[in-house]
């Protein structure tokens, strides 16, 4: 749920905040586009392989004991079969080769996410450079025009080699910053198989190879023993799905606690941003997603201290990721952590939905009222109204309050993602 409307002034958008909130509005289009695309050729196939089924039936002539034979009577027919069946070959080599194209556009994302991450900590903190040596070429040299433009060079220069090195590299330079980032990214073993089978694909066609094992390996990866050397793997959709979240979350723990090292005061920003980022992604229907980022804000020690509407706020949208992902289990354990005294009508409100409790929801719609705590447009745009929104309930007294019917289809421009104030 987003936050109630303040008339303060809008917080000052911190330069971590705003690449983490570029990243995931670059990322998750990747991804959206991919499953366009996949729908587009299975439509497509379905389509030509039916119409090569049906040529065939019509001219195959067979009799008893004998292998059935194709009649064609006409040239254009043998043309016309042979361009069918060099369509169907395509899109079956096209099901092989655009995942794995598409998993290295969201890992380039990521990998540029990153790197414009490490670029920002350097520019905040330089001298963490000149704890060992660092050399440039005398062409580099040349390549400036000033001596900022040579720190920029230095700082690029610097995150390319972390990123270059891959997942270890990563967590060998936070552990040099005595940051602990394995502390907060649990599913590191994810980050390193995902890069190592986008290496795989485009190097040795998806088959597996020794070092794709020995990566496997060193990163403790369950059951890396029980692969075979050129076994394919594939890439589908779900691992796609599946690489989506594991770049998402740990893109922007990685910025959180580069954001956290630079500026430890600003808790409630930081806090902002995650609670922010994973709302987007609700809206967005990644709902995997959002449950990532929003359980690194509730379960983070850095959390500790930031304000109480703010971590109610969370759970209520944690909850609704997991609810919305068919995790019941999770869903249910997260609402328990609500402390339900002393809750506005708003929270109230979210928890009576969330729970199928629609005439309490019905009641307090009604209380709140036109110009209370929820807005118009928000009752079209919630994710945890998904399912409520469709009820004759809510159609009823969402008419009563308004005067008009409801319209499945927002009229007003979301809001719920521009900078919130403090």
């Amino acid at each position: 749920m987003p936050r109630k409307r303040s008339s303060k002034r809008k917080r000052q958008q911190d330069e971590f905040d705003r690449l983490s909130k570029v990243f995931v509005s670059r990322i998750v289009p990747i991804y959206d586009l991919f499953l366009l695309f996949q729908n587009v050729r299975d439509q497509r196939y379905k389509k030509f392989d039916k119409n090569l089924k049906s040529f065939l039936k019509k001219r195959y002539i067979t009799s008893e004991g004998k292998i059935a034979k194709l009649q064609i009577e006409h040239p254009q027919e043998f043309r016309a079969l042979i361009a069918t069946q060099k369509e169907l070959n395509e899109l079956i080599f096209a099901r092989t080769r655009i995942p794995s194209a598409f998993l290295s556009l969201l890992l380039e994302e990521y990998e540029t996410f990153v790197q414009k991450c490490l670029q920002l900590y350097f520019q905040k903190k330089s001298y963490r450079l000149y704890r060992s040596d660092k050399t440039l070429s005398y062409e580099e040299i040349l390549k400036v025009n000033s001596a900022l433009g040579l720190k920029e060079r230095i700082f690029q220069k610097e995150s390319k080699k972390i990123i270059d090195d891959g997942v270890s590299g990563i967590i060998k330079w936070f552990q040099h910053e005595e940051i602990q980032i394995q502390n907060y990214l649990f599913d590191i073993w994810m980050l390193a198989e995902i890069f190592q089978r986008r290496n795989m694909h485009v190097h040795n066609l998806g088959r597996v190879d020794e070092k794709y094992i020995s990566v496997l390996k060193n990163a403790e990866f369950p059951n890396h023993s029980k692969l075979k050397i050129g076994e394919r793997l594939p890439i589908d959709s779900d691992y796609l799905e599946k690489a989506l979240e594991a770049f998402i979350e740990s893109g922007i723990i990685i910025a959180t606690l580069l954001w956290m090292k630079c500026s430890p005061k600003d808790k409630n920003k930081r806090m902002e941003n995650l609670y922010e980022l994973g709302y987007k992604l609700l809206e967005e229907h990644k709902y995997g997603c959002s449950g990532k980022v929003l359980n690194f804000a509730q379960h983070s020690s850095m959390t500790i201290g930031s304000k109480k509407e703010l971590k109610i706020i969370n759970i209520i949208n944690l909850a609704t990721a997991y609810k919305l992902s068919g995790d019941r289990k999770k869903f249910k354990s997260t609402l328990s952590l609500i402390n339900r005294t002393e809750l506005d009508e708003r929270f109230q409100f979210a928890i009576a939905v969330l729970e199928h409790k629609y005439v309490l929801a019905s009641e307090l719609m009604k209380k709140i009222g036109r110009n209370g705590s929820i807005r118009r447009d928000d009752y079209h745009e919630w994710p945890l109204l998904a399912k409520f929104r469709k009820t004759k309930l809510f159609i009823k007294t969402y008419k009563g309050i308004f005067g008009d019917n409801y319209n499945f289809k927002s009229p007003f421009t979301s809001r719920v993602f521009k900078n919130i104030d403090l």
